[in-house]
């Protein structure tokens, strides 16, 4: 199982190369419709608190090691 920093780390790398591929367009297009028809600020940013906390539970779920958490989050992502 990936220690906190480790995993820590490989979210700040996923995410630079991978910038939104956690996200659905689903959940997206309900969080900008939220921004801009009620103002709700922060709709973003509770989306991508609300899918990082959910793939990060799917990870621990599959028992994610260091060798397998790209392959593991690829195929969770193909799925959302």
């Amino acid at each position: 199982m990936c220690s906190v920093n480790i995993a820590g780390n490989f979210w700040y790398i996923f995410f630079q190369k991978n910038q939104l591929s956690l996200l659905s367009e689903k959940g997206l297009g309900q969080a900008v419709q939220e921004f801009v028809d009620k103002a709700e600020k922060d709709a973003i940013k509770e989306l991508i608190n609300h899918q990082l906390e959910r793939t990060q539970s799917v990870l621990r779920d599959r028992k994610a090691t260091d060798e397998n958490i790209m392959e593991q989050v690829n195929s969770y992502t193909s799925v959302i």
